[in-house]
């Protein structure tokens, strides 16, 4: 096996894990820069399908990303956009089925976890008249 000092040796070289660091020590920093540009992009997405007639859903991610989420959100209710709550719907399913029915590994969903949020969309879709069953 490799000695200790050889292994830091070679991390500390490695950007990613140079990331790694610099993230979890300027933890809030890298929160706010991730968010201001989050929403930004949505607002971009936002005023791009406007300005092409594009109906637009906004969805949230049904795994607990706080910031994504909030900003999804946000962004869905300044702009009267219709949103898909897939995180309050997979949050009542994981208590009753366990995570693993609906999650893979960290956050990506199963078979079982896509359905569901297809479903999800679906739903809004019809309740907001842009699709008909």
């Amino acid at each position: 096996s490799m000695p200790l000092l050889t292994i830091w040796v070679r991390l500390k070289k490695d950007k990613e894990f140079r990331d790694y660091v610099d993230f979890f020590r300027n933890k809030g920093e890298w929160e706010s820069r991730i968010d201001r540009w989050l929403r930004q992009d949505l607002e971009e997405i936002v005023n791009l399908c406007r300005q092409n007639e594009i109906k637009l859903v906004i969805q949230n991610y049904p795994y607990p990303f706080v910031l994504a989420n909030k900003a999804l959100r946000d962004a869905a209710s300044r702009h009267s956009i219709p949103f898909v709550d897939n995180r309050s719907v997979f949050d009542v399913l994981v208590a009753q089925h366990g995570r693993e029915r609906y999650f893979v590994d960290d956050n990506h969903c199963t078979i079982e976890g896509h359905k569901v949020m297809a479903q999800n969309v679906y739903k809004v879709l019809i309740s907001e008249g842009i699709i008909f069953e």
